[in-house]
C-alpha cells in the first residue's frame, strides 16, 4: 500500500515458525520495522553505532540498495531499517531479502 511518500508492506505468517508468525506471537500485530533513507548507509550506520545503537545484521548490498537493520525494541517489536538507494530504484532484489532473513535467522531475531 502507498499513501503519498510512505509505503506500507503487509505480511502474513506462512508457518508455525516462520519469523512474521513468531513476532506476531510475541509482540502482537503492528508495525515490524520503519525504514529510514539515507544517502550513505554504511556511514550513517557506524556513526549510530558509535552512539550506542545495536544492530541485528550486518550491511546488506544488493545491486540497486544497501541496507541494514538495528536491534529490535523490545517493548514494541520495531527495528529501523537503513537504506541506501541508488538513483531511481524501487522494490528489493530477492538477494537482500535471502540475507536479511539468512542473518535474522542465524541470530534468532526473527
Amino acid at each position: 500500500m502507498i499513501a503519498g511518500p510512505i509505503k506500507f508492506v503487509l505480511l502474513q505468517g506462512v508457518g508455525e515458525n516462520s519469523q512474521i508468525t513468531r513476532f506476531i506471537q510475541k509482540y502482537g500485530a503492528g508495525p515490524q520495522h520503519i525504514a529510514i533513507e539515507v544517502e550513505d548507509c554504511e556511514t550513517a550506520c557506524q556513526e549510530l553505532e558509535n552512539q550506542g545503537l545495536e544492530f541485528n545484521t550486518n550491511i546488506i548490498k544488493g545491486p540497486q540498495l544497501t541496507q541494514r537493520f538495528s536491534k529490535r525494541c523490545e517493548n514494541s517489536g520495531v527495528m529501523l531499517e537503513f537504506i541506501e538507494r541508488k538513483e531511481n530504484s524501487e522494490g528489493f532484489s530477492e538477494q537482500n531479502v535471502s540475507d536479511l532473513f539468512k542473518q535474522l535467522e542465524q541470530g534468532d531475531n526473527f
